[in-house]
C-alpha cells in the first residue's frame, strides 16, 4: 500500500504535530489511501500502533470509527491485533465501534486480539463490550481456537477459557482447540496448553 498524503505519512510516523498540522490545512481525516486496501486514516493509525493522542485527535476531528476498508476490515480489528494499549481499544469503543464486526472471513475484532494481541486487557475489553466469545469465522474457527492455534500469550488462552469458551467446539474439519495448539510452540508445556487439553476431555 502507498500512503501520499502528508496525513497518512504523519501517521505512520507517529508524529502528533504533523497530524495536527495536516489537518488544520484541510486534509480529510476520513480519505481512503492510495492502494489496494482504501485504508481510513484511523486504520493507519491502528495498524501503525500510533499514540493515544493521535488517536483521540483523529476522533475528535470526526474520523469514522466504524469505516470499512476493502475486505470489510475495521479500526477497531487492525486496533484489536496490532496495538498494545488498551486505551485505544477503550477510545474506540466508547465512540461506538462495532465489537462484533466482522471481516470477509468471519474474523472479528475478539479473534484477532485473541491470536495477535500480547494484551489480555484488550481481550477482557472487547468481552465486557459484548464481544461474542463463540462467534465462529467461515472455517468454523472460535476465537478460542484462534488464540490456541496462533497466541504467544498463554494468559489469552486463560482468559477466555475462564470466560466460558467452549473447548469441545469444532471447526469445519472436526478440530478442536487443543488440535490447534499442538503447532503453536508458544503454548507447550504451558499451564494453559494443559488447561486446554483437561476441559478438551471433560
Amino acid at each position: 500500500m502507498t500512503l501520499l498524503s502528508p496525513l497518512f505519512d504523519a501517521i505512520e510516523a507517529d508524529d502528533f504535530a504533523r497530524v495536527k498540522d495536516a489537518l488544520e490545512k484541510g486534509a480529510d481525516v476520513n480519505a481512503s489511501a492510495t492502494g489496494d486496501y482504501r485504508w481510513t486514516p484511523l486504520m493507519c493509525a491502528a495498524s501503525s500502533s500510533s499514540s493515544p493522542e493521535i488517536f483521540k485527535l483523529l476522533l475528535e476531528s470526526g474520523a469514522e470509527v466504524n469505516a470499512r476498508a476493502l475486505y470489510d476490515e475495521t479500526p477497531l480489528m487492525y486496533a484489536a491485533m496490532n496495538s498494545s494499549s488498551p486505551e485505544i481499544v477503550t477510545l474506540l469503543l466508547e465512540q461506538g465501534a462495532e465489537v462484533n464486526a466482522r471481516y470477509a472471513d468471519g474474523m472479528s475484532p475478539l479473534m484477532y486480539a485473541a491470536g495477535h494481541s500480547s494484551t489480555p486487557e484488550i481481550v477482557t475489553l472487547l468481552l465486557e463490550k459484548g464481544a461474542e466469545i463463540a462467534v465462529r469465522d467461515k472455517d468454523g474457527w472460535t476465537p478460542l481456537m484462534v488464540a490456541a492455534g496462533y497466541s504467544s500469550t498463554p494468559e489469552i488462552v486463560m482468559l477466555l477459557l475462564a470466560k466460558g469458551a467452549d473447548a469441545l467446539a469444532k471447526d469445519e474439519d472436526g478440530k478442536k482447540a487443543i488440535d490447534h495448539a499442538k503447532r503453536n510452540d508458544k503454548l507447550k508445556d504451558t499451564k494453559a496448553y494443559w488447561k486446554l487439553h483437561d476441559k478438551s476431555f471433560e
